[in-house]
Parts: structure tokens; C-alpha cells; sequence
């Protein structure tokens, strides 16, 4: 009885020890994660940009009718038989209805200052300044898109022999398509010169570069539109020539940035 129980015991221990080993394998079969997170990594960083120079292909002109009369009926009649006079033969020269907006239109009562002399009981004379209703001010004002820029001068003089008494301002623009296409152009120029510094200083330290670790757009410069005021005024003032007005758009810039880090 004894010899048995010595002998059931010494069982157990060894199903024990076999299964404490086996799980010490197990643990130790485990694979394990190495941490590749690069904590000395040795980089160049630069900064690359490019400037293009495109012309406009898009003009605005801001331009109206002013009509005064004493009785505003006839002030708003007046002023629409002009813009309508305006807009027929925007419609002659190819633009289209959605090429012009009406930005203002307005009604106003025009006063004025009349000096008034009275004498008084004492026979004195008294001064004094009334202002009087002379009228009514009738002012409508358009914006012109012209994608077409060599009928500018054509379309200002146009307006105004038609009646056209106002201008605001002339300014070019970029369209969206072609501000797209240029910005990109751009954009391949900025990495290609952030790319030859990072060669350059490479160079001085004899270090061969490996592909970019980061490449970061750093914003870029958009300009607004060219605005001449003035131009239209002064072609107001010489509507009876007969050469067309002779319009110069000049060049704009679009800039851009990006900033990359090199690995080496």
C-alpha cells in the first residue's frame, strides 16, 4: 500500500514538472516585436519654391448708368432704355447674359442748398440755408466678365458710346482652370529646387541622400486681381475717338512652397 502511494505520487511530480516545462517553451517560442522606430536618423532638410509668370486670360469691368431727372419715373425710365442699349450690344460683341451681373442699382433723392434771405421787424436781414428736393438720382451698376481680352477696348468704347457714364474699375484675372494648371507647374519646379539644395549640401559632406522621409506643401501665393482705375474714366473723356481704347493686361505671378527632409 505504501509502495503504491509512493509510486502515485511520483507520477504526479513528474505530469508537473512536464507541464511547468512545457510552459516555460511555449514562453520562450513566443516571437518577439522589435521596436524599428528610427531614433537617430540623420536628415537634410530644405525648402524649395518657384515663381511663374503667367498673363491674364480673363478681364472684369465694373461700369454704369447714372440718370437724374425731378420725377424718379422718368429718371428710372431713362436709365433702363441705356442699360438695355449696354446690354444688346454686349450681346453683338459675344458676351453672354451670364457674363454680366448688376452689382448696384440704386435710387436716390438728390437735395440742395439754396442761401435764403429775409428781413426781420427790426429791418434787418436774416440768412439762413434751406435744402430743397431737386430730384431723383437713378444708379445701375454692371460687371463685365470678358474671357476673350483682345475686345476689351472694343467693349469699353461700346459702352460707352451707349450711354455708359460711369466706371469703376478694369482688373485681370487668372481663370480657375489655368491658375489650377499654372500652381501645379509651380509646384513640380518648388520640389525639383528643394531637391537640388539637399544635393548640394549632400555633396559637401560626401553622403549619398535616400528618399524624401517627409514632403510638406508650404503654402503658396495666389494674386489678386490687377486693378487700373482710372483707365475707364479716362476713356470717358475721349469717347469721340475713334481709335479703339488700346488695354495692356501685363504678367502675374503664382508662387509656390513646399519644405522636404531628406534621409541619409
Amino acid at each position: 500500500m505504501k509502495n503504491k502511494l509512493m509510486m502515485s505520487m511520483g507520477i504526479f511530480l513528474l505530469i508537473a514538472g512536464l507541464v511547468v516545462g512545457g510552459m516555460n517553451f511555449v514562453g520562450a517560442a513566443q516571437p518577439v516585436q522589435a521596436d524599428t522606430t528610427i531614433t537617430n536618423q540623420s536628415t537634410i532638410s530644405t525648402t524649395g519654391n518657384y515663381t511663374a509668370k503667367v498673363e491674364p486670360d480673363i478681364a472684369y469691368i465694373s461700369v454704369g448708368v447714372q440718370t437724374f431727372a425731378k420725377n424718379p419715373a422718368d429718371a428710372q425710365k431713362e436709365n433702363a432704355q441705356k442699360m438695355d442699349n449696354v446690354h444688346n450690344s454686349l450681346g453683338s460683341l459675344e458676351v453672354q447674359e451670364k457674363d454680366i451681373k448688376t452689382v448696384n442699382y440704386s435710387i436716390y433723392p438728390r437735395y440742395e442748398w439754396n442761401n435764403i434771405e429775409t428781413t426781420n421787424e427790426r429791418g434787418q436781414i436774416e440768412r439762413k440755408n434751406e435744402r430743397v428736393l431737386v430730384g431723383y438720382e437713378v444708379n445701375n451698376m454692371i460687371r463685365i466678365t470678358i474671357r476673350d481680352l483682345d475686345k476689351v477696348g472694343s467693349i469699353i468704347d461700346m459702352t460707352v458710346s451707349k450711354g455708359i457714364n460711369q466706371a469703376n474699375a478694369i482688373s485681370f484675372d487668372i481663370s480657375d482652370e489655368k491658375r489650377d494648371e499654372v500652381y501645379l507647374e509651380a509646384l513640380k519646379k518648388a520640389v525639383e529646387n528643394a531637391k537640388s539644395k539637399a544635393e548640394a549640401i549632400a555633396s559637401v559632406y560626401d553622403v549619398t541622400l535616400k528618399n524624401p522621409i517627409s514632403i510638406v506643401e508650404g503654402g503658396s501665393y495666389i494674386p489678386s486681381p490687377i486693378k487700373y482705375r482710372g483707365m475707364a474714366e479716362a476713356q470717358m473723356e475721349r469717347a469721340d475717338v475713334a481709335t479703339k481704347t488700346p488695354i495692356a493686361a501685363g504678367e502675374m505671378e503664382i508662387r509656390a512652397n513646399v519644405n522636404v527632409v531628406y534621409g541619409y
